[in-house]
């Protein structure tokens, strides 16, 4: 990480819960100005939180009120959807290999910010398989008939220079394609990249070592008091982002079960709620070169991932079954 990176840092507060339904404010640290308020809604199958900038809906996160799902869905342009899963390449062995969870967010040249624009109104994220845009435009088929094949076979011979015509069988369209279809088969051909984030909680602390009382009891309850005071509740945790090493896959040992990939820190939460707050939270969200992706929808994954972590149990409970 260069000391040039692009950094935006915001500070997180939830209002008490004595006072009403909790909000959650996410503030500008610099002018301490409210970016996005959270607030909770609930339907018949879902939870619903809102990120609200200002009046107008940003994001929201949906879960089922039974069974597991987090989806992350933004109401601006782009109109972009994705899901927090389970990491499919987690080490089982390390810990809190349960809690971490990955999701995919396309990546905006700034070449390719305006052409993104024009694509969203047509298209989502949610109405494909994998998340790449714009979606293949539909090709029409022929109508029946020997004569009209054979037609179209020689059209096709005639214009061997266009991409579009090779796919395109109908006899009834002109010589020249128009230039908007052109434009969409230049686009499909390579599909929009896309970003693979890993989030991960925050390592424990280490609790000091074991005092040496000559009384049990004395040590243990030295241990369960250190252990309340130096381990509070562990909502801390980083975001990075994944890609592949180039030579990493050629030096991983065989008995790991796929290639190595080299992870790039592009956030970080730091829980600073203090040790007894129970109604409360605080932290600080610095988000790290924001070049990379949509600023707001790592921030509104953010959210997401600290409201699995306050849930875990349940969470890890419902995708077994139970």
């Amino acid at each position: 990480m260069t000391l040039d990176t692009p950094v935006d840092k915001f500070l997180l507060s939830t209002s008490d819960v004595l006072e009403g339904p909790q909000k959650t404010y996410i503030k500008c640290s610099k002018t301490g100005e409210i970016k996005w308020c959270k607030t909770r809604t609930l339907t018949l199958h879902e939870v619903i939180d809102e990120l609200h900038a200002g009046s107008e809906l940003a994001y929201s996160i949906h879960r089922p009120t039974r069974g597991w799902y987090i989806r992350v869905r933004s109401h601006t342009k782009p109109l972009l959807v994705t899901d927090l899963i389970p990491d499919p390449l987690v080490d089982t062995a390390q810990p809190d290999a349960d809690s971490i969870l990955m999701f995919n967010m396309p990546v905006v040249s700034p070449k390719g910010k305006e052409r993104q624009r024009e694509s969203a109104g047509s298209s989502s994220l949610a109405e494909q398989d994998e998340y790449s845009f714009p979606p293949t435009p539909p090709i029409r088929s022929p109508p029946p008939g020997k004569r009209q094949t054979d037609s179209a076979k020689s059209e096709l011979l005639s214009e061997p220079s266009s991409p579009t015509t090779a796919l395109h069988t109908d006899p009834l369209r002109s010589p020249d394609p128009p230039r908007p279809p052109a434009k969409l088969d230049s686009r499909a051909l390579g599909p929009q990249p896309t970003l693979n984030l890993v989030f991960a909680p925050a390592p424990a602390p280490k609790v000091p070592p074991n005092p040496s009382f000559s009384r049990a009891f004395a040590s243990g309850l030295f241990r369960a008091v250190t252990s309340t005071i130096f381990s509070p509740p562990r909502r801390s945790f980083s975001l990075s982002a994944r890609s592949s090493g180039g030579d990493a896959a050629a030096t991983t040992p065989a008995l790991e079960s796929g290639p190595r990939f080299e992870l790039e820190r592009v956030l970080e939460y730091e829980d600073t709620t203090p040790v007894f707050s129970v109604s409360q939270i605080t932290g600080t969200i610095t988000v790290l070169n924001s070049g990379r992706g949509d600023t707001g929808l790592m921030v509104a994954c953010a959210m997401a991932y600290l409201d699995f972590l306050a849930e875990r149990d349940g969470y890890i409970a419902s995708a077994n079954g139970g």
